[in-house]
């Protein structure tokens, strides 16, 4: 699935007299004192029809948050009709700001540095922020610029133009991406060292393997019967997604399921950092337990992209009868095999986790 890549470094080449640089490092929140900053950012509203934005998201790696997504410029738009250099439209700039929160309305800035790769422009008609051939977007968790835990939200502005000298930021999009400073990981408490802590009580969890998926023709899991079902009856359903050089799949629920990620903590080893084939039981040599699926914040309607991000595990979540302690309502799964088959669909295998009855 390169065909985010070949567009970028085509538009690099192709491009390159024009001179106009955006820099990873330097298009960060930062460099500016607190007491210069405003009180709360003010997100630009502008979404032009002519660039469209898919699968924006994060996910945390290790002690860094990646974010997923991909800008693209979308010459079908009937805004551009009458254009007569429509053809001539490419990316010229990408910005970025982090905000405390999700509400557009009330975000304080946030003085974290963001990395990007640096990208020339004019740059084609695609921009991907977890191509490491295109943006590349990451914060470090540990930045000093965070003073606390919780929400926090990257702004995202990109912008377009058929005249890219005199008229660079001609077309304008800005997306708001949410993710999670975990306060189980990044504000921890510091151990007491006084009287023995009490045995914990572990939830076991146990699997199972779910054949004979496919997008077309049995998209759904019934969870309590660990059975391949149809969409309208499944507790979690896929569909296939992506674009037709670069089929993918999405996943989302039905009665109310939401999806969330893993935000396990890592150490130095990486030992709680579960993906395909480093599942909880393989790592520690026992049961899983409810407690290994330490579940993100952020309940999301659908995630996208599960092909590309194969190996990653999720969490299907019932918010109705959720329980952290009793692993009530909460199923870890991920795709474990997987076949593209006609059309941009998929026939596939999922492992899902349920509380042991």
């Amino acid at each position: 699935m390169n065909f985010a890549k070949k567009l970028f470094l085509g538009s690099v080449v192709a491009m390159s007299s024009f001179g106009l640089i955006a820099c990873g490092d330097s298009s960060s929140s930062s460099g500016t004192e607190d007491q210069d900053q405003p009180e709360n950012i003010v997100v630009p509203t502008q979404k032009d029809a002519s660039i469209t934005a898919v699968d924006l998201g994060s996910r945390l790696s290790a002690y860094t948050m990646r974010f997923t997504g991909r800008f693209d410029i979308n010459l079908t738009d009937a805004s551009l009709d009458t254009l007569e250099t429509r053809d001539q439209i490419q990316f010229t700039k990408i910005t970025f700001s982090v905000g405390k929160g999700n509400d557009i309305n009330n975000m304080p800035p946030v003085n974290v540095n963001v990395q990007s790769n640096p990208i020339q422009f004019p740059s084609g008609n695609v921009i991907d922020l977890n191509s490491q051939s295109s943006a590349f977007v990451q914060i470090d968790m540990n930045d000093p610029g965070f003073t606390e835990c919780g929400i926090y939200s990257l702004i995202v502005t990109v912008n377009a133009s058929d005249d890219p000298v005199n008229a660079p930021e001609k077309f304008s999009r800005t997306e708001v991406i949410s993710f999670d400073r975990v306060a189980a990981q990044f504000c921890r408490e510091p151990e007491s060292s006084s009287g023995t802590e009490p045995v914990k009580q572990e939830v076991t969890m146990t699997s199972c393997v779910i054949e004979g998926l496919s997008t077309n023709l049995a998209p759904g899991i019934n969870i309590a019967t660990c059975q391949p079902a149809d969409a309208a009856t499944a507790d979690i359903v896929f569909a296939k997604a992506g674009t037709r050089d670069e089929p993918d799949m999405s996943v989302s629920g039905n009665n109310g399921m939401v999806f969330v990620d893993l935000s396990n903590n890592r150490d130095a080893n990486y030992e709680d950092d579960y993906e395909v084939d480093s599942w909880p039981e393989v790592v520690n040599n026992r049961d899983a337990y409810a407690s290994d699926f330490k579940l993100a914040a952020i309940e999301k309607q659908s995630i996208g992209a599960l092909i590309e991000n194969f190996s990653t595990i999720y969490v299907a979540k019932n918010p109705a009868i959720y329980n952290a302690t009793t692993g009530a309502g909460m199923y870890p799964f991920a795709i474990i095999d997987y076949k593209e088959a006609n059309n941009g669909d998929f026939n596939f295998t999922v492992k899902l986790y349920k509380a042991a009855q």
